[in-house]
């Protein structure tokens, strides 16, 4: 993990299954091992998906994959922002990818989600 000592962040909440929320919503750019972050919470595989499934309804890895998505579409959205605001054209990497993972998750493209933004 580049910026994030799991020791640290994870110290400031009682709840285990909130510590490791807190954790994906801060490191979500780096690459998280679920066993591992299981075991930073002195909890077993299982149980650590059980409880988290039950405390968010999804898995771990949905969770951090619906974060990098909201992430995701807040970057996307200050991104049409400048682009409307200046005249310089942005470059983004693999745009249809993240258009086809936004609409399956969010159930609408960027496009359509962005314009409700802005009207």
């Amino acid at each position: 993990m580049s910026n994030c000592n799991p020791f640290t962040l994870v110290a400031l909440y009682s709840n285990k299954i909130v510590q490791v929320i807190f954790l994906l919503k801060t490191c979500y750019t780096d690459k998280l091992n679920m066993d591992k972050l299981a075991e930073d919470v002195k909890m077993s595989s299982s149980s650590f998906y059980r409880n988290f499934k039950k405390m968010t309804g999804i898995s771990p890895l949905q969770y951090q994959k619906r974060w990098k998505l909201t992430q995701a579409k807040n970057l996307y959205s200050q991104v049409i922002l400048m682009q409307q605001l200046h005249p310089m054209k942005l470059v983004i990497k693999a745009q249809r990818s993240l258009s086809r993972k936004y609409k399956k998750m969010l159930g609408k493209s960027p496009k359509s989600d962005i314009k409700n933004l802005i009207l």
